[in-house]
């Protein structure tokens, strides 16, 4: 299994999700399920990392995109570490955030 490790980018974005159901949507359920979701996720690439596809917005060919909820993962990996690098919401302008 590859070790994970998460940009700071990536943990902001975890944290502006969590914000986002408690401050927004009113919910610690809701932030605890779409968080453990993506902690899911992100766990289950790393011992299959090719799974993830590519997005035509994105112009690093070593960035591969996973979907959780309304959640974007971008990440890269190599033999011995997966890492992510943001976590968008699908809506988000990827161009903006990958130029």
């Amino acid at each position: 299994m590859r070790s994970v490790a998460f940009t700071p980018q990536a943990e902001f974005d975890l944290v502006e999700i969590w914000q986002y159901y408690i401050e927004i949507k009113s919910s610690v359920s809701a932030a605890r399920k779409v968080r453990s979701a993506i902690l899911q996720a992100v766990d289950e690439l790393s011992l299959m990392p090719g799974k993830g596809h590519y997005r035509a917005e994105i112009k690093d060919p070593a960035l591969r995109c996973w979907s959780v909820y309304s959640y974007v993962i971008i990440y890269q990996y190599d033999q011995t570490t997966m890492t992510v690098v943001k976590i968008l919401h699908h809506a988000r302008d990827f161009r903006r955030h990958f130029p």
